[in-house]
């Protein structure tokens, strides 16, 4: 062998992330959104795919969100109006998976939310 380097080994994960712990705080949102709470059994990227639920079975995409978790417990904001969610009062779900830095995918989770209209003030 006339290599005088040795081979260095593959830095590859091939084990995709676990998420658990998977709940909304409260589950009925008013205007401020909620808390969404999770755990990671390794860092990862954690995606939510939002669809609003119509009569008769059917589905709108309503957009995504998306956060950078750590190892353990993490708790982020949801529900509210951002880039690329429109909080409309309506019943909603969420598909909620984890992808790691080998781009490793966890199964998506389903989390159903509901996003209450705005108190009426009385005059």
């Amino acid at each position: 062998n006339d290599d005088p380097d040795p081979t260095p080994q593959p830095n590859v994960s091939f084990v995709a992330p676990t998420l658990n712990d998977v709940y909304l705080q409260p589950r009925r949102l008013g205007s401020r959104g909620a808390v969404f709470n999770f755990a990671l059994d390794q860092r990862a990227e954690v995606d939510a795919e939002i669809w609003r639920l119509r009569a008769h079975k059917r589905r709108t995409y309503a957009g995504w969100r998306q956060w950078y978790g750590h190892i353990g417990f993490n708790q982020v904001p949801f529900g509210n109006r951002s880039k690329h969610f429109r909080a409309r009062p309506g019943r909603y779900v969420a598909y909620v998976t984890a992808t790691d830095a080998s781009n490793n995918t966890s199964q998506p989770l389903r989390l159903p939310f509901t996003i209450r209209s705005p108190k009426r003030r009385r005059r």
